[in-house]
């Protein structure tokens, strides 16, 4: 089993490692580093086994507008496994755990995009559009 703790500055390559493989592009990896640029990095989580950093998940600030109601979140995105990892409940340990991790800061939560294989952990699979006020790094639709 692996041991889940928070993101550490030494961190950062592995991390961006596991988003390369586990999504076969860039783009997710890309996403994080904006997002840690930016501060913007709420609850940041990695699993790691034998030292090695094997999965990640985010959550990261979100304003949802509904006419007069505003409701300040926190929005999960990216989190990734490496493939060699998936299927074996370290993803949904991730969620769990930053679920946990974010209940004490923000009203709510939400996901962003999480791939079917997560759809147990009661978050939603839709892909999103996202986007930093200011960042023009870290504009993305859905592919």
């Amino acid at each position: 089993m692996s041991a889940i703790r928070p993101e550490a500055a030494g961190d950062v390559t592995a991390i961006r490692r596991v988003h390369v493989e586990a999504f076969g592009r860039r783009d997710e990896a890309d996403l994080v580093d904006a997002l840690r640029l930016a501060g913007a990095l709420r609850v940041a989580l990695v699993a790691v086994k034998d030292g090695a950093v094997v999965g990640y998940v985010a959550f990261s600030p979100v304003v949802i507008r509904d006419g007069a109601s505003v409701i300040n979140a926190l929005g999960l995105a990216p989190m990734a496994v490496l493939p060699g990892w998936q299927r074996r409940g370290v993803g949904s340990r991730l969620v769990r755990a930053g679920l946990t991790a974010c209940l004490q800061p923000c009203t709510a939560s939400f996901s962003c995009s999480v791939p079917r294989s997560f759809a147990d952990v009661s978050v939603s699979n839709r892909p999103s559009r996202w986007a930093l006020p200011g960042n023009t790094a870290a504009r993305r639709t859905p592919s």
